[in-house]
C-alpha cells in the first residue's frame, strides 16, 4: 500500500502486507460463524495497521483475493481509501448469478476452452 505523506516534502511510503491466514502466515482462531475470516474483517485489519502506523487516508493496490479485500475497504471504509487499484478478480456481480455447472467446467479445462494454444 501507497500510504499518505506524513509531512510536507517527504516520499511517499509503502508498505505491502498478506491476509491473516494465507501462506505462512498465523491463522486467526474461527469462531461459529466464521467471521474472522471474511473480506470484511481482513480489511478491517488492513486498516487498523495502516492507521497504527500513522496513516490515515491512503491508496492501495489488492491482486486476486487481496482485491477483494481491497473492494471490501472501500466500502466500509470510504474516508480511508484516496485510491484503488483492484486487479484480476471476476466481475462477481455478473459471474455469482450466471455461473452454473456448464461455466464452471469450461474455465476448469486447459488453456485451449479459452481460445489459446
Amino acid at each position: 500500500m501507497a500510504s499518505d505523506r506524513p509531512h510536507p516534502g517527504a516520499a511517499p511510503h509503502r508498505r505491502a502486507d498478506g491476509a491473516a491466514g494465507y501462506g505462512g502466515s498465523a491463522k486467526p482462531v474461527a469462531g461459529a460463524d466464521h467471521t474472522e475470516h471474511s473480506k470484511r474483517a481482513m480489511a478491517a485489519d488492513h486498516v487498523a495497521v495502516t492507521a497504527s502506523l500513522g496513516f490515515h487516508t491512503f491508496a492501495a493496490v489488492g491482486h486476486d483475493r487481496g482485491a477483494r479485500v481491497l473492494h471490501r475497504m472501500c466500502l466500509d471504509h470510504p474516508a480511508r481509501v484516496r485510491r484503488a487499484a483492484v486487479l484480476d478478480i471476476v466481475p462477481t456481480r455478473h459471474v455469482f448469478p450466471t455461473a452454473d455447472t456448464a461455466s464452471g467446467v469450461a474455465v476448469s479445462r486447459p488453456c485451449g476452452s479459452f481460445g489459446l494454444p
